[in-house]
């Protein structure tokens, strides 16, 4: 009897923490609101001052080496064509001072600031 009221409760508490975890992911995704309005502009890291790369409406231009790039948005995913492969970024948070995309052929996740 003990053994089934033990299976029984870690059960119910295995399932109560997926619940959790969906519902926090749901509302990770229903906060955010990624349009190529808000991706368009320059941005760079923290470590120096400077822009890395500069989103138009229809290209990114990267500073070093001066290399401009057509892409594609759609929804929160950017598909970038660089020579003879497409890179593949999904944008996880886009506001009015930072960019976080996740490569997706990498898995690397990268934080950006805006520049003016």
């Amino acid at each position: 009897m003990k053994i089934n009221e033990l299976n029984r409760t870690l059960f119910i508490s295995l399932l109560v923490l997926l619940m959790i975890s969906c519902a926090k992911k749901k509302q990770y995704k229903a906060n955010q609101e990624v349009t190529a309005e808000k991706i368009i502009g320059a941005w760079g890291n923290d470590e120096n001052g400077n822009a890395i790369f500069q989103i138009d409406k229809d290209s990114i231009l990267y500073v070093d080496p001066l290399t401009k790039y057509k892409y594609i948005f759609g929804h929160d995913t950017l598909l970038m064509y660089q020579d003879k492969f497409v890179n593949k970024f999904l944008v996880l948070k886009v506001d009015n001072d930072s960019l976080i995309i996740r490569n997706l052929d990498y898995s690397v996740i990268q934080r950006y600031n805006r520049r003016n």
